[in-house]
């Protein structure tokens, strides 16, 4: 697999003597040697490769997250306002700093006008 390495240390062996394995212990590895063609992450991240998603699954599950590859290819870039959902009469507004896309919930700043938005004013 790409994420791990497997160490084995094992009894024995070096001195003519039977060697006793011993169960090898997963390491996650901290980089990758090459990049490839990019890949989608369940987390619906853009990995440089294979290799880079799986080393960064490897990292996730040690922490019970689960991260798997869902396409051979960049992650498709989507609207944040689909992951945001707005009040009655709220629009979702998206801004970008630096490259980076963020979406909010907005009321409008005016209202149409239908002839109705008069103000009445009633003495009793």
């Amino acid at each position: 697999m790409f994420g791990y390495n497997v160490h084995n240390k094992g009894r024995g062996g070096s001195d003519g003597k039977k060697k006793t394995p011993e169960r090898g212990k997963c390491e996650c590895r901290s980089h990758c040697r090459s990049t490839g063609p990019p890949v989608c992450g369940s987390d619906r991240v853009s990995y440089a490769s294979a290799c880079h998603l799986f080393v960064r699954a490897c990292l996730l599950a040690k922490k019970g997250i689960l991260l798997r590859m869902v396409g051979e290819d960049a992650c498709r870039k989507r609207s944040p306002c689909e992951d945001l959902r707005c009040g009655p009469g709220e629009d979702c507004v998206v801004t970008q700093k630096d490259g980076v896309l963020s979406a909010q919930c907005l009321c409008p700043t005016s209202c149409p006008s239908y002839g109705d938005s008069g103000l009445h004013i009633f003495e009793f």
